[in-house]
């Protein structure tokens, strides 16, 4: 039966053999990404269908009024008497400006100035009397 096969019909069928096997590993393969496509993509829908869940609020409360008489000082943030955010700085006394230490440097500010505290930073009234709010 194989006596009339010549090394030129060896090399094609080896060749076709070849073929066949790497067509058949290409749609197995193929086969199993659809399945797993599938698979991420009920996964996904079902996340899409349950219900989002309530976001969470972050509430600061910020005091009223903070008064620091000249010398005074306070830490913002969450060891200090007020959190970080936006606020506001007037003198007490009515005066245009005054001076401020905010983190290392004193400042001269306008009254009614907002300013921007950060964590852990150290305000300081210099030479008068201060409102934050």
């Amino acid at each position: 039966m194989f006596e009339n096969l010549n090394l030129e019909t060896i090399l094609i069928g080896g060749i076709i053999l070849i073929a066949l096997i790497i067509l058949i590993v290409i749609i197995v393969g193929g086969i199993k990404a659809a399945k797993k496509g599938s698979k991420e993509l009920n996964d996904n829908t079902r996340l899409e269908q349950a219900p989002a869940a309530a976001p969470e609020v972050k509430e600061e409360v910020k005091p009223m009024k903070v008064v620091l008489a000249p010398g005074d000082s306070i830490v913002v943030g969450s060891e200090g008497r007020i959190p970080c955010g936006e606020y506001t700085l007037e003198s007490s006394d009515g005066s245009d400006t005054f001076n401020v230490r905010i983190g290392r440097y004193v400042k001269e500010y306008a009254n009614g100035c907002t300013v921007v505290l950060t964590e852990k930073q150290k305000v300081t009234a210099i030479n008068t009397t201060i409102i934050i709010k």
